[in-house]
């Protein structure tokens, strides 16, 4: 999968022990609208998340758009946009790096909406599954920043995706694993 972007904090050193996260997100659009998840304070989230042990790609992100949306997708429809990668100081245990991947995927999903089953920060952050144009997700983001890892790749994300800009090549790809080797 292409690297779109990479996040990189440089708050850590090389010698840090690194706690490695895979995630997934989905782009699902109707009618120039995104599926997301809007957090009471007003920002916006694409749905997705952590895959669980033993879970597949595919899997996690039909669970994850499931439980986020309450949207069922669309398997045969599922299509590869790129990965990004966050890397800084894990914020809880300052003596670890955090490395994220994250894979994003356009999917279709049908028409039905199902119950939310939301983790309960998403509960305390008070987030619903809405549609909305990308440009005001962006907007109302960059207002916010709440909260400030998803919030800032998310952005990133909605911004590079309404430009329609190129992901990184592979030598660049190169270039960024091998200064953070994990």
């Amino acid at each position: 999968m292409k690297t779109i972007f990479v996040l990189d904090e440089k708050n850590y050193t090389e010698d840090m022990t690194a706690e490695v996260r895979y995630t997934v997100r989905a782009l699902i659009e109707r009618e120039g609208r995104l599926a997301m998840q809007k957090s009471a304070s007003g920002d916006y989230k694409i749905p997705g998340g952590g895959m669980d042990p033993g879970e597949d790609r595919m899997e996690a992100l039909a669970r994850e758009v499931l439980e986020e949306t309450g949207l069922t997708i669309l398997r045969d429809s599922v299509q590869e946009i790129g990965e990004t990668i966050e890397l800084r100081r894990d914020a809880c245990d300052e003596t670890k790096r955090f490395v994220r991947y994250t894979y994003f995927y356009r999917a279709e999903a049908g028409t039905s909406v199902l119950s939310l089953h939301l983790t309960e920060s998403e509960k305390e952050l008070g987030f619903t599954a809405v549609w909305a144009d990308p440009n005001e997700c962006i907007a109302a983001n960059r207002r916010s920043l709440s909260a400030k890892y998803c919030t800032e790749r998310d952005t990133k994300f909605l911004e590079w995706y309404v430009a329609g800009r190129q992901a990184l090549s592979g030598a660049e790809k190169a270039q960024v694993l091998q200064r953070t080797a994990l």
